[in-house]
């Protein structure tokens, strides 16, 4: 965010984190499959190369966004990730069947969650 609040993750360890993409065998992909008896499989999308790879890694985008976590609605920090997105290239949730946001936090009034979902493609969770 605007005041350098981030994941504790590289983009490469969140890839990891998610999608087993580097060796964790058990990651957010496997245990969606094992839950769902194999009817829900989440692979990881190709990330257009003008991000490059210290913003991408096989799934995974890291965006920076203008504003503070601390303060923020829900609705304004999507929509500021949503448009960090979009000046990348890449116009979420678009294409792509399951999209994530992961923060770094929660905070403000209305906080108390540890994830959420919005529309039938777009989830958020808490690191």
């Amino acid at each position: 965010d605007s005041v350098n609040k981030q994941i504790g993750f590289t983009t490469p360890q969140t890839s990891d984190n998610i999608f087993g993409t580097n060796g964790d065998a058990t990651n957010a992909k496997s245990q969606f499959v094992a839950c769902s008896h194999g009817l829900l499989n989440f692979e990881p999308a190709a990330t257009p190369a003008v991000i490059g790879s210290n913003n991408s890694s096989n799934g995974v985008i890291t965006v920076k966004i203008d504003i503070p976590l601390d303060g923020s609605s829900r609705s304004t920090i999507r929509a500021a990730v949503t448009s960090k997105a979009k000046d990348m290239g890449i116009t979420l949730p678009g294409e792509y069947d399951y999209v994530m946001y992961v923060l770094e936090s929660c905070y403000g009034s209305d906080c108390g969650w540890a994830a959420y979902a919005y529309g039938l493609q777009c989830k958020v969770y808490l690191e």
